[in-house]
C-alpha cells in the first residue's frame, strides 16, 4: 500500500485516509482506512489538521457533493414513484428497488451524509420517501458495525428501503396529517407492517428474513410494540436493527406535527425512554458509533453559545465535552444545558 502526505486542501471525497487522527485529548476522531467524504474533510479541517496521509495505491470511486445530492434526490423520487404505483394498485417495481439498493451498497452514501447534509431540510411531505433511503443506509451501517455478513447487510439495505411500503395502503390525509393522529387513525397506521408483509410475501427474490424484519420493525423487546405484540425471542435481527435506526431517523427529521430533535437528545431518549424496549447491545453499538461520528462538529447549545465537540465519553454519549472559545464545558456537569443542534460549516443538521 502506497501512502502520500498531502494538504487537507488537496484531499477529496473517495480518498482513503492512511492514519488515524486524534484530538487533543487522545481520542480517535477519524480511524485509519476511513473513506473521505466532504463532511469528514470539513471536520478534519475544522480541527486545524493541515496535512493528512492518504492511500495512493488505488482510489475509491468518488462523487462530488453535487452528484451526491442529485443521486439522493433521484433515489427519493424513485421511492415516491414506487409508492404511487402501489397506491394505484400496480405491482412493486423490484428492479427499481434493487437499483437503489445497489447505489447504497456501493458506498455512495455514508451515514454522515444521511444524518448530515442530504436530508435535513426536506419537505415533511417527502418524509416517507427520504426516510426509506435514510433507514436503509443507517441499517446497512449498523449491520457493518456489528460485523454482519454481506448477505445480511444486503438484506438490511432492502428491508430499510421496503419497511414502510405498507403505508401505501393508508390514505395520504392520514399519512401527512399535520397534527397528532386520533385513536382510529393510529390503529390504521399500526397495520402498515402487516400491509407491507402482504405486498411482499409473493414477490420473487425477497429473503424471508427481510419479510420478517419488515413485519417486526415496530415490535419491542418487552412486547409493547405492534402489530403483533410479540417479545424479543420472536423478533429477528433485521427487525431489531430496523427498530433502532427507524426511531433515530424519525426523531431527527422534520415532521408535520413536531420539529426535529438534536441527535444527542435522541441518544439520551433512546437509551433512557427505550430501556427494555430496544435490544440493549444493538442500541449501545449504534449510539456509541453514531455519537463518535459527531467528533469535531460544532454544536449550538440551548444557552445560545456554540462550540466544538472535542470528547465523547462512551458512558455519557449524550453529554460530550464542548470547547467554547478555549473553555472546556462538560455537559454532563451542566444541568439544563443541552445541545440544541449540530452546525457544520454553517449548515444546521
Amino acid at each position: 500500500m502506497n501512502r502520500e502526505r498531502i494538504s487537507i486542501y488537496d484531499s477529496r471525497p473517495g480518498m482513503a485516509i492512511a492514519e488515524s487522527i486524534y484530538n487533543e485529548f487522545g481520542a480517535v476522531v477519524i480511524i485509519e482506512g476511513t473513506i473521505l467524504d466532504r463532511q469528514t474533510i470539513d471536520r478534519i479541517e475544522g480541527m486545524g489538521v493541515l496535512e493528512i496521509e492518504v492511500v495512493t495505491e488505488k482510489e475509491t470511486k468518488s462523487n462530488d457533493s453535487e452528484d451526491l445530492d442529485s443521486r439522493y434526490r433521484q433515489n427519493v423520487k424513485d421511492i415516491s414513484d414506487i409508492m404511487n404505483d402501489l397506491r394505484e394498485g400496480l405491482a412493486l417495481d423490484m428492479q427499481k428497488i434493487n437499483k437503489i439498493a445497489d447505489t447504497i451498497s456501493s458506498g455512495l452514501y455514508s451515514h454522515d451524509d444521511i444524518v448530515g447534509k442530504l436530508s435535513r431540510h426536506v419537505d415533511p411531505d417527502e418524509y416517507i420517501n427520504t426516510h426509506s433511503i435514510n433507514v436503509s443506509v443507517l441499517a446497512m451501517t449498523l449491520g457493518k458495525w456489528m460485523g454482519c455478513s454481506e448477505d445480511t447487510v444486503r438484506n438490511l439495505i432492502l428491508a430499510g428501503l421496503l419497511h414502510d411500503i405498507g403505508k401505501s395502503k393508508i390514505p395520504l390525509e392520514v399519512i401527512n396529517k399535520p397534527e397528532g393522529l386520533d385513536p382510529k387513525e393510529f390503529v390504521l397506521i399500526e397495520q402498515h407492517p402487516k400491509y407491507a408483509f402482504e405486498i411482499l410475501e409473493d414477490v420473487d427474490g425477497i429473503d424471508n428474513e427481510v419479510l420478517l424484519g419488515i413485519l417486526t420493525h415496530h415490535e419491542r423487546e418487552d412486547g409493547s410494540g405492534y402489530p403483533l405484540g410479540i417479545t424479543s425471542e420472536k423478533i429477528n435481527l433485521i427487525g431489531k436493527i430496523l427498530a433502532i435506526v427507524d426511531i433515530f431517523d424519525a426523531m431527527t427529521s422534520e415532521r408535520h406535527y413536531r420539529k426535529k430533535q438534536s441527535p444527542f437528545e435522541v441518544f439520551k431518549q433512546m437509551q433512557n425512554d427505550s430501556f427494555g424496549r430496544l435490544h440493549p447491545v444493538i442500541l449501545n453499538k449504534f449510539v456509541k458509533n453514531m455519537a463518535q461520528s459527531y467528533m469535531g462538529a460544532v454544536a449550538s447549545l440551548t444557552n445560545g453559545q456554540r462550540g466544538q465537540i472535542v470528547f465523547i465519553n462512551n458512558n455519557k454519549n449524550s453529554k460530550p465535552i464542548i470547547n467554547i472559545n478555549g473553555e472546556l464545558v462538560d455537559l454532563s456537569l451542566e444541568s439544563g444545558l443541552k445541545i440544541e443542534s449540530i452546525v457544520i460549516k454553517n449548515k444546521i443538521l
